[in-house]
């Protein structure tokens, strides 16, 4: 979880509670840790967190996520994109699914 803190620029109770409200899928790992911890780590898909902003967009300040993270997961998904000059090209745009409904 703390990964997914400093991507979105969020503390852990803000996340932890869209967990618990069912609004974020989280799988939990095993570790069994002690209280202090939660008990285990919290392991997110990127797809479940896709879901996430596409269903709860009012939860995330994007003047607090790291641009380049967030860019990278509603537009490109880990795909390479072609720049031309420090543009992005107009083929490289037309491939991309900005947060579309599978």
């Amino acid at each position: 979880m703390r990964e997914l803190e400093l991507c979105l620029g969020e503390d852990h109770h803000k996340i932890a509670g869209w967990i618990k409200n069912g609004w974020l899928q989280d799988r939990l790992q095993g570790t069994h840790r002690h209280n202090g911890n939660g008990n285990d780590i919290h392991r997110i898909r990127e797809q479940d967190i896709l879901d996430f902003i596409r269903n709860h967009p009012q939860e995330i300040n994007l003047g607090k996520v790291d641009q380049t993270w967030f860019l990278d997961l509603v537009l490109l998904k880990g795909r390479e994109v072609h720049v031309k000059q420090g543009h992005i090209t107009m083929q490289a745009l037309e491939r991309m699914t900005w947060l579309r409904n599978p």
